[in-house]
C-alpha cells in the first residue's frame, strides 16, 4: 500500500488540476482530500492492481463510479472529469 500511496502523491504533484490536493491511507483505501475534507476514495479490488472510485456526490453521499482500472487509470479519469473533483465552497 505504501508504494501506491507514494505513486498517488507523486501524481498529484505533477497535475495542475490537482494542485493543493493530498492523499492519505485509511484502512486499505487511498483518500484524496483538500484541506480536511475527503472527496474521493480509491478502493482496491480483489484482482491485484485494480481499483474502483467512490466520490462524495453533491456534498451529500458517497457514490461508486462504474469504473475499475489501474491506479493510474483512476487518476487519469479524475483529471479528465473535473466534476468529480472537490467542490468549491
Amino acid at each position: 500500500m505504501k508504494e501506491s500511496l507514494d505513486r498517488v502523491a507523486r501524481f498529484l504533484k505533477t497535475q495542475p488540476e490537482l494542485a493543493g490536493y493530498e492523499v492519505r491511507q485509511d484502512k486499505g483505501e487511498l483518500h484524496l482530500s483538500r484541506g480536511s475534507d475527503c472527496f474521493v476514495r480509491l478502493i482496491p479490488e480483489e484482482k491485484k492492481g485494480q481499483w474502483h472510485i467512490e466520490h462524495f456526490h453533491n456534498q451529500e453521499r458517497w457514490e461508486c463510479l462504474d469504473f475499475v482500472g489501474s491506479l493510474e487509470e483512476c487518476l487519469d479519469l479524475l483529471t479528465e472529469n473535473t466534476h468529480y473533483l472537490f467542490w468549491e465552497g
